[in-house]
């Protein structure tokens, strides 16, 4: 993917997050995985929204099917997100849609 489709799907998220629940922070890293015996790396950020409990509960349905329809429209195996440290993160793959639709 280009540089300027990984910015566009960034600033997407945000805006996102932002009108769900008031803010965000953005963190860039690196991710990687194994394919066919090889570690692939690339870029990846995480968006992070802190917001009071009923923000959360708000929006948690919202949050879910965008998480839901972006790693289909961006053609990810999968998306990962957090709601909150006690309750784990969601690993968003095929398998994550067929049990939670």
């Amino acid at each position: 993917m280009s540089e300027a489709e990984f910015q566009r799907r960034i600033k997407e998220t945000e805006k996102f997050l932002a009108e769900k629940q008031g803010g965000f922070t953005e963190v860039n890293a690196k991710g990687g995985w194994v394919e066919h015996g090889r570690v692939i790396e690339e870029p990846t950020a995480e968006v992070v929204s802190y917001a009071k409990p009923s923000q959360v509960r708000a929006s948690r349905a919202d949050i879910r099917a965008f998480v839901k329809s972006k790693r289909r429209a961006w053609q990810q195996t999968a998306v990962s997100y957090e709601f909150d440290r006690n309750s784990g993160v969601y690993f968003v793959d095929k398998d994550f849609e067929k049990k939670k639709s």
